[in-house]
């Protein structure tokens, strides 16, 4: 992502704003984009903060009037850079602003017409309630967090994207098993461990290293709820899922 991130500056250098405008907003938009991957695999948040101002500076031009889809898009990954800050930095203005640049997004993007990327949308909007939720101790954000990954889910299915899908089962898990420990309730644990670990066998068959750390993180989440309330886990192993906890 570096190597991507020197390519489009040096492009922009010789990119006029005022000749072609469009292309300059697109390279800008680009630029964003390697920045904030390579700023999700550092540790800190410059890199992401710098994501978020080109994105800004793309729907300069690329507005919600002129392209709204391709606005839309810029805005879901602006979303999605501010909700790495405000998770990394507990900070409440970031998350609560992506979660308003993802409602503005989810205005512009057709579920009839641009169905995956809706669902992305949905997907992000419930992980950004599922963090505030988790921040401020409020159970409201994690109702809504698992209402927005069962809508996303949906659309994202096993059949049509099972990547997605099983990333947006352990994301729908991970809302569940934090609500289970708020309310203190079994069921939601129980809901949550049965929901990822249907999604099991394509997370650890996968090859994607996030996907797998991703769903790994919620199966311990899961068994430190459990030992934490005194609830058994059934083990999984055995039909290609994760790991339970002893009665």
């Amino acid at each position: 992502f570096k190597a991507a991130v020197a390519a489009y500056e040096a492009a922009l250098e010789v990119l006029p704003r005022k000749e072609e405008p469009f292309r300059w907003a697109s390279g800008q938009a680009n630029r964003a984009l390697a920045l904030h991957r390579l700023g999700e695999r550092e540790s800190g948040t410059e890199r992401l903060m710098e994501a978020v101002f080109g994105y800004r500076l793309a729907q300069e031009v690329i507005t919600r009037a002129v392209s709204p889809l391709d606005w839309a898009t810029i805005q879901n990954n602006l979303a999605a850079a501010l909700l790495v800050i405000g998770e990394r930095d507990a900070d409440l203005a970031a998350l609560r602003e992506s979660l308003t640049a993802l409602s503005l997004a989810l205005e512009e993007q057709d579920r009839t017409k641009v169905p995956l990327q809706w669902a992305r949308s949905q997907d992000n909007h419930g992980s950004v309630q599922r963090i505030l939720g988790d921040l401020t101790q409020d159970p409201a954000y994690l109702d809504a967090a698992i209402i927005s990954h069962q809508l996303a889910l949906e659309e994202w299915t096993r059949e049509k994207v099972p990547l997605d899908w099983a990333l947006g089962q352990s994301n729908f898990a991970h809302a569940l098993a934090l609500l289970a420990d708020r309310n203190v309730r079994e069921a939601n644990l129980e809901a949550a461990w049965r929901e990822l670990n249907l999604a099991a066998p394509q997370i650890l068959s996968s090859k994607s290293a996030p996907l797998i750390a991703r769903g790994q993180f919620v199966a311990q989440l899961c068994r430190t709820i459990a030992a934490k309330h005194g609830w058994p886990l059934s083990d999984m192993r055995a039909s290609g899922g994760f790991e339970g906890t002893p009665p």
